[in-house]
């Protein structure tokens, strides 16, 4: 399979379990992945994305499916700041879509 259908695939897997199917969902998801226990702040610097569309992002991906592909916890130090992590749901997804890369 080539990249292009691979990656194809791999968004189309996201996007699936979004209950808010679009661009920044998936985005938010895939900046999670690459960094399980990242803060709000840090998604949105990366994914150059509103705070506002990073946050209900999140909300999205932590409301899809029975518990959800991403949880939310405060900071243990400050606690303005909200970490994102994978739940088990969304480690799955993570380790489905890596396997769709490998070979690539």
């Amino acid at each position: 399979m080539k990249i292009a259908a691979r990656l194809a695939t791999a968004l189309n897997t996201v996007s699936r379990r979004c209950e808010d199917d679009n661009l920044g969902c998936i985005t938010v998801f895939l900046c999670v992945c690459e960094h399980n226990g990242i803060c709000i702040k840090d998604i949105v610097h990366l994914c150059g994305l509103s705070e506002a569309k990073v946050s209900r992002s999140v909300e999205s991906l932590r409301l899809s499916g029975r518990q959800g592909l991403v949880d939310v916890h405060r900071h243990p130090t400050d606690g303005r700041k909200r970490l994102v992590f994978l739940t088990d749901d969304g480690e799955a997804l993570r380790a489905e879509m890596e396997c769709l890369f490998q070979g690539a």
